[in-house]
């Protein structure tokens, strides 16, 4: 309950005396009780030197939606795609988008920027998860085959909080396949000049809930040919 009261006068060229008075004024406060009680507590804190009452909520977690429909930050491409692009790895899939700057990094890796940002502020992720080393942060694109990818979806700038820290440049986010219910093996071979070969070998299956896909994958090349104009050089 509170309550307050002033008296407040003034005279006007000496002759009009005006008088305001403001009655006190009683504040009640009814607590009701709720239909359904509040998650949180009140707890007693000192400020200033004095007690005051503060209610604390309990903890509330914020869930931003992974959702994009601008085509100029998403570009997806599905397994259709990828068998028709004819490419060996990631990279070689990823090296068309005018969007993307792939280079070869300090240890002959294949780095990927976005917009400018380096390869360590881009988030990679297989089937939800983050692969980025916690050392380098980047991730050698041209290390991952395309044999067991069903969609490559890649976000081009800031993205979601949702997706995890890392993320100002992008996100390559890489959806596997799911293993057949009859056991598949699927072994493929492909050489050239330099030594140049490209061997990759799959085998999935599904049992049930449980479903697996194993890879083993071998890119190896010798470089390549040289300009008949050129002349080595040596120190």
């Amino acid at each position: 309950m509170m309550n307050s009261g002033t008296n407040l006068s003034f005279r006007c060229n000496g002759k009009l005396d005006f008088f305001y008075t403001f009655i006190p004024i009683y504040l009640f406060i009814l607590m009701l009780p709720l239909s359904e009680p509040m998650n949180g507590q009140i707890k007693k804190i000192t400020v200033s030197d004095s007690l005051q009452y503060v209610y604390e909520l309990e903890e509330i977690v914020l869930y931003g939606s992974r959702y994009f429909d601008s085509p100029s930050m998403l570009t997806e491409i599905d397994a259709e795609q990828i068998e028709n692009k004819n490419a060996f790895t990631i990279a070689d899939l990823l090296r068309t988008d005018p969007a993307l700057n792939l280079t070869a990094g300090p240890k002959a890796e294949t780095e990927i920027k976005i917009r400018g940002f380096p390869a360590q502020d881009v988030l990679v992720l297989v089937d939800g998860r983050p692969i980025n080393p916690g050392y380098y942060g980047k991730v050698d694109l041209a290390m991952l085959p395309v044999d067991n990818i069903a969609k490559l979806n890649v976000i081009k700038g800031p993205s979601s909080v949702a997706y995890g820290v890392n993320n100002m440049g992008g996100i390559v986010d890489i959806i596997t396949k799911n293993g057949f219910e009859e056991p598949q093996t699927v072994f493929d071979i492909s050489l050239g000049d330099y030594m140049f070969r490209n061997i990759s070998l799959n085998h999935s299956r599904q049992v049930d809930d449980f479903n697996y896909w194993v890879s083993a994958f071998e890119n190896y090349s010798d470089g390549f040919k040289m300009s008949d104009d050129f002349v080595p050089t040596s120190l």
